[in-house]
């Protein structure tokens, strides 16, 4: 009895009360923590308490027990190509530059920060485990949400209740249903984790310093093995401080400002701005990193000073700024372990930039000097904005030329009459599935022949002059702003286009409204009875022009790559035979040797999906199914030429920022830094440390394209690589512009 307990309830599927064995609030808290126990013994691979073995071609793990290179190998996820290669550059030595730098990173000793520690132990402490909220702890940006969300009443109907719904109901319930469930795994997830990631920061405590073993993705990129490591969200990443601390001087205390403003939100700010910031606010500042219980919500409150998802990082800067101002009191010199964070802005848009020596889309990278730091996606916002109000004027000024007539008008009722009963079409000679494919076909028919006429040419101009007013009355409210644009200008650089960019529009913004319109927090749509579908298509159209014109040269750059790695996917090996010359994907990955001689190699391949059925859980209910499905891929010897070609802009742009990452800390090691926390485009060491890596971070970048063309150098290896480089057209070289490398080093937001 004090584990289960009988209750009385009406489940689905039950026409009356049932008595259902359930566990009772003591049963479910036991269960939790014999569960959070267990978590702890599954096979995670954690830090280090001893430095790491170097890699080298005679070391195969950094782990000490040599059985581990089968878990941590060099390079994640190769191909069988990637592998030989990485074997002859280990062979031959010419992979010594990027194994010096791997080795670097992962010498760095690390501590825990417990005062961070013990401020999130405080904000667990107010969990409910059962019910897995916690109040404070939902107001803290980048807090994990544990909290498992029930179905409200209504939202679970029978099948045929739920078919009696008209079809704009049943989408948006699906679709709650859907983000609940995806909801509830992640919730789920996260409380394991989280569990696991504060035992072993408790543990590691024990020890004076811990170690990070690293390696290396197909691309070059750096990542630390364990998944306790500062490659994570806030809170985790708070919990990292450098074991080798150096000493605070009136010299470097600019950048412990810095780290607690950028933490803070002011990142937006010039460091003048962000250095006046923390003098204004220094008594509160003091005041959080003395006492973190009263002052939260200052610190961590939904109505404190932190902007963005960084409370628990931002903490940690308090607390270093008040024992410095403490030490300074005492007239004793201080040492720091804090990492002290610089980050480039659109590090995607920079590598363009420099590759074409683009001096405008530098300019709005913050390449040059400036005296305020460039917001690109405020740019990318602005540009969007003219070309709407532009698109309206125009697009006006002919629809009051050749309005919509009334014979028009009966077109267009008469077309939406014909598709209203073309999705209420039956099909009896047809089974269900077949009959939906039918349907989607016969309006699909429809939609195409309407699409030919001249009214519909008039409706697509009306509907465009109405998204665009609403779209422009939302900005003027604030309520169409660079968030709205900031992950299409994102994802630009990794060749998402229109498609991609209409539906992230979708998930991101038209869905949500349509949700509130639902839970009746605004009475209608702003962009209409189509719940914003034509609105988001529209606003891509816009969006992708404004970004292109905006960074011309990363569309330049991607097409080109695009271009070269189309025509290696349909290179035919010289010993096939011709009947196989017509055979899509046939042909060879784009294969890149960096100036590290690090060879990035993609692996894309065809392959056919298979399924079986078997007894397991659902994935997106977790509830047990006898007929659930398992799906496995067999991949063949063919190249997919749609994934290469989507692939490469992104993964030449990723190699190339493993390559900055990694010539930077070969100066800086030449120079005696010895902390490193390196994320992609993010790199922190101590504030007595920083002005060396700042530094280096110019210089490494500037080494990297002064007298080199990254597009001339792909070409020549992609012709190398073809087995007739003479018989194809290729692309022309981008022309490079004016851009003058060198003024990287005048800019003060270069990585800020």
């Amino acid at each position: 009895p004090d584990v289960f307990q009988k209750i009385k309830d009406k489940r689905e599927g039950d026409t009356h009360l049932r008595y259902y064995i359930v566990l009772t609030e003591e049963g479910e808290l036991g269960l939790a923590e014999r569960n959070n126990a267990l978590n702890q013994f599954s096979a995670f691979l954690g830090p280090m308490i001893m430095p790491p073995r170097k890699w080298s071609k005679d070391n195969m793990t950094p782990y000490a027990r040599n059985e581990m290179f089968l878990m941590t190998p060099l390079v994640r996820h190769m191909g069988e190509e990637q592998k030989q290669a990485i074997q002859d550059g280990l062979r031959d030595n010419s992979l010594n530059r990027v194994l010096g730098a791997l080795n670097a990173i992962q010498e760095t000793a690390y501590q825990v920060n417990k005062y961070v520690h013990d401020a999130i132990i405080w904000v667990q402490s107010h969990m409910d485990v059962v019910s897995g909220h916690n109040l404070i702890g939902r107001q803290i940006a980048g807090y994990p949400n544990t909290k498992h969300v029930k179905s409200k009443p209504g939202e679970r109907l029978e099948p045929s209740e739920f078919k009696k719904l008209p079809k704009k109901e049943q989408i948006i319930l699906a679709r709650k249903a859907s983000d609940k469930a995806r909801h509830n795994l992640s919730a789920k997830q996260a409380r394991e984790s989280f569990t696991r990631i504060l035992d072993q920061s408790a543990k590691i405590q024990r020890f004076l310093k811990f170690w990070l073993p690293h390696n290396l993705d197909y691309r070059g990129r750096v990542y630390h093995i364990p998944d306790f490591g500062h490659h994570n969200i806030d809170w985790i990443r708070a919990l990292f401080m450098f074991a080798n601390k150096t000493e605070v001087t009136p010299d470097c205390e600019k950048y412990l400002k810095r780290q607690i403003a950028n933490t803070a939100g002011q990142d937006k700010e010039t460091l003048a701005a962000r250095e006046k910031w923390v003098d204004d606010n220094e008594d509160k500042i003091i005041a959080a990193g003395r006492d973190f219980k009263k002052t939260f919500e200052w610190w961590g409150g939904s109505t404190g000073e932190v902007k963005g998802g960084s409370s628990f990082q931002f903490l940690a800067a308090c607390r270093d700024w008040a024992q410095y101002k403490e030490a300074q009191e005492f007239g004793e010199p201080y040492k720091s372990g804090l990492p002290c964070a610089s980050d480039a802005t659109q590090s995607g848009v920079q590598h363009y930039a420099a590759a074409l020596l683009a001096k405008d889309v530098a300019e709005k990278v913050n390449l040059r000097k400036s005296d305020v730091p460039a917001d690109f996606y405020t740019l990318c916002l602005n540009r969007a904005i003219e070309l709407i109000r532009k698109d309206r004027e125009i697009k006006s000024a002919l629809y009051d030329e050749d309005p919509i007539t009334r014979e028009e008008k009966a077109k267009i009722d008469e077309f939406e009459a014909e598709i209203h009963d073309l999705s209420r079409q039956e099909y009896p000679d047809l089974d269900e599935r077949k009959q939906d494919e039918q349907r989607a076909k016969d309006i699909a028919k429809a939609n195409k022949a309407f699409a030919k006429t001249k009214v519909y040419e008039k409706q697509t101009r009306l509907k465009d002059i109405h998204t665009a007013n609403v779209a422009l009355e939302l900005y003027e409210k604030g309520q169409y702003n660079r968030n709205h644009i900031k992950r299409n200008a994102m994802t630009f650089c990794y060749s998402s286009e229109e498609y991609g960019f209409a539906q992230q529009l979708d998930s991101d913004w038209m869905n949500k409204l349509t949700a509130d319109v639902f839970d009746k927090k605004i009475s209608v749509h702003p962009f209409g009875d189509d719940d914003g579908f034509y609105a988001a298509r529209y606003l891509a159209k816009i969006h992708y022009a404004a970004i292109s014109r905006e960074v011309s040269a990363a569309a330049i750059g991607m097409r080109f790559f695009q271009d070269c790695a189309a025509i290696l996917a349909a290179d035919i090996p010289k010993t096939q035979d011709d009947t196989k010359k017509k055979v899509k994907g046939i042909g060879k990955h784009v294969r890149f040797k960096n100036r590290l001689h690090f060879p990035m190699i993609q692996d894309y391949r065809d392959n056919d999906t298979h399924q079986h059925k078997v007894l397991g859980r659902d994935k997106s209910t977790g509830e047990w199914n006898p007929n659930t499905k398992t799906y496995y891929k067999r991949y063949k010897e063919t190249v997919n030429v749609d994934r290469t070609c989507n692939g490469i802009a992104p993964n030449v742009i990723h190699q190339q920022d493993s390559l900055h990452l990694m010539m930077t800390v070969e100066d800086c090691v030449a120079q005696g830094v010895t902390n490193f926390m390196m994320i992609h485009d993010s790199f922190a060491t101590t504030a007595g440390e920083a002005a060396r890596l700042r530094e280096a971070t110019k210089v490494a970048f500037v080494a990297l394209y002064q007298d080199y063309n990254l597009c001339q150098d792909f070409l020549n290896q992609c012709k190398a690589r073809h087995s007739d480089a003479s018989s194809v057209d290729w692309p022309e070289v981008p022309k490079q512009g004016d851009l003058d490398i060198l003024d990287v080093f005048e800019s003060d937001y270069f990585f800020s």
